[in-house]
C-alpha cells in the first residue's frame, strides 16, 4: 500500500513519494528515537501536540509501546508532518538519507530466482551463485524431477512436467512479474522453449548457462524482435534439405508444413530431418520444405551472440510464413537458455515442439504444440 504525501511540507512529500506505508512507519519510528533521546523528550512533545489523552493511558510503559500506539492513532503521514512543524531540517535530512540507503539496498539484493529443476537440481546447482549474499533471495522453486527420475524425460513424462510447471506458474504469479527476475535451469529444451513462451510478458529476465566449469549470465531482450525483410543472418547458416526422390510420396507430403533443426552446437546432420516422428509406433513426418539452421564451429554462444542469434531464428521463421508455411515441426540442439529465450520470442506460428533422442532411437520425437 502507498501512501500519498501531499498534505507534508513539500520539501519532505518530495523525499518520501511513492514510499511504502511500513517504511513510512519505520521512518517514522527512527525519527522519534532520533529527535527526542530521552523519555522526557518524547513527552514534552507529546503534550505540545494535544496527545495528554495517550500519555495518561501509556505513559507509564516503556517507551516503543508509546511509539506504537501514536503511530496507530495518528498513521505515519500524519506522525511525520507533526514531526516536520518541530525539526523540520532535521526531519528532510533524515528522510533524505533514509531514502537513499533503500535505494542503495534495493540496488544490491538480488532479484528473486526461478529455479527450473527436471533432469537435476537445479536451485543446488547454481546455488554458488547466490550463497555469499548477505540476503537470501526469494526462491520459485518448479520442482519437476519426479516426472524425469534422474533420467532423459519421455515425452509422454514431459506432458505431463508441462502441466505440473503451468499449474506451479499460475499458483504463484510468475507470469505476472513486474521486475527483475534471475533463471537458473536443468530441464530438457521442449519444456524451455514452453516455459519462456509463457513467459513471454517477464522482459527483465537474467538467466545463467551452466557451461560445467562455471556459469555466464544472458541478459533477456528488452523489447519483442522483430524481423526486417531482406536482413542478412549474423550467426546462423540456412540449409534446405531436400527429400530424396525414393522417399518422397507427394500424395502424402506435408506441402505447407516444415521440418527444422535449429543447431547451435553442429551435433545434428542433414539425414535427421527424416527422422521427426509424431507417434512413436507412426511414420516418419514427410515435409516437403526441411531445413537445418546451423551455427559454424563449437565455441561456446556468448551474451553478446544472444540476440544476432534469436534475431536469425526469428527471420527465417518469419520468410518460412511469408511462404505458406503454416506449422513448423521444431528440433533444437543450442544452450538451455537460448531455448528459454526463442521461446520467450515466439508467436503467430504454430510450432509443434520435438525432443531428439540419441542412440538406438536416433529420432526427434513430438512433445507439445506451443501453446
Amino acid at each position: 500500500m502507498m501512501v500519498q504525501c501531499s498534505e507534508l511540507p513539500t520539501e519532505l512529500a518530495t523525499v518520501l513519494r511513492g514510499m511504502a506505508r511500513g517504511r513510512l512507519r519505520q521512518l517514522g519510528r527512527e525519527l522519534i528515537q532520533v529527535l527526542f533521546p530521552t523519555g522526557a523528550d518524547f513527552h514534552s512533545f507529546l503534550i505540545d501536540h494535544g496527545h495528554q489523552e495517550l500519555l495518561r493511558r501509556f505513559g507509564h510503559t516503556d517507551v516503543q509501546v508509546l511509539e506504537n500506539q501514536l503511530l496507530e492513532q495518528l498513521g505515519p503521514h500524519h506522525l511525520l508532518t507533526q514531526l516536520s512543524a518541530v525539526k523540520k531540517t532535521e526531519v528532510e535530512e533524515y528522510a533524505l538519507a533514509f531514502r537513499d540507503k533503500l535505494r542503495a539496498r534495493r540496488s544490491t539484493v538480488r532479484p528473486p530466482i526461478l529455479a527450473i529443476s527436471l533432469n537435476m537440481n537445479a536451485a543446488l546447482r547454481f546455488a554458488s551463485l547466490w550463497e555469499s549474499d548477505t540476503e537470501a533471495p526469494g526462491l520459485w522453486h518448479i520442482d519437476l524431477r519426479e516426472f524425469a527420475k534422474e533420467r532423459r524425460a519421455e515425452p509422454e513424462q514431459l506432458v505431463a512436467a508441462q502441466s505440473h510447471a503451468r499449474s506451479r506458474l499460475y499458483q504463484q504469479h510468475i507470469s505476472a512479474a513486474a521486475g527483475p527476475v534471475e533463471l537458473v535451469c536443468k530441464a530438457q529444451l521442449p519444456l524451455l522453449t514452453w516455459i519462456g513462451w509463457e513467459l513471454r510478458y517477464v522482459r527483465e529476465v537474467t538467466a545463467s548457462n551452466d557451461h560445467g566449469s562455471g556459469f555466464t549470465s544472458f541478459q533477456s531482450p528488452q523489447a519483442a524482435i522483430t524481423p526486417a525483410p531482406g536482413r542478412v543472418y549474423e550467426r546462423l547458416r540456412r540449409e534446405e534439405v531436400p527429400r530424396k526422390a525414393d522417399s518422397l510420396r507427394a500424395s502424402r507430403s506435408r506441402s505447407n508444413e516444415a521440418c527444422v533443426i535449429v543447431d547451435t552446437r553442429s551435433r545434428s546432420h542433414s539425414d535427421q530431418l527424416d527422422r521427426f516422428f509424431r507417434t512413436d509406433d507412426g511414420e516418419p513426418i514427410r515435409c516437403t520444405h526441411r531445413y537445418r539452421l546451423l551455427r559454424p564451429g563449437t565455441e561456446a554462444i556468448k551474451p553478446s551472440d544472444l540476440i544476432p542469434l534469436l534475431t536469425d531464428v526469428l527471420q527465417f521463421l518469419y520468410e518460412l510464413r511469408q511462404q505458406g508455411i503454416a506449422r513448423i515441426h521444431l528440433g533444437l540442439s543450442c544452450p538451455e537458455v537460448v531455448a528459454f529465450f526463442l521461446g520467450q520470442q515466439l508467436n503467430s506460428q504454430v510450432i509443434s515442439l520435438y525432443e531428439y533422442y540419441a542412440g538406438s532411437q536416433d529420432r526427434y520425437r513430438y512433445v507439445f504444440d506451443l501453446e
